[in-house]
């Protein structure tokens, strides 16, 4: 009986490790892609923004956005 109970014990520890384990590696992923999205986020902020401003108070063209008078 001794011997049953050592090895379900063992089978609970296997169980429980490989839980943290999975949970620890998809907490990894998680905080990567949240970690990608937030680079992703602040270059569109930072880049793209002042892009469409400068279109929008222009005559329309990208790269000569200077109102022809």
């Amino acid at each position: 009986m001794k011997i049953i109970n050592e090895i379900n014990r063992d089978k609970v520890n296997f169980i429980l490790m490989s839980v943290m384990i999975l949970a620890d590696i998809l907490y990894m992923f998680v905080y990567s892609v949240s970690y990608i999205l937030n680079i992703v986020i602040l270059l569109w902020v930072f880049i793209m923004t002042p892009n469409i401003l400068v279109y929008m108070r222009g005559n329309g063209n990208w790269k000569n956005s200077k109102v022809i008078k």
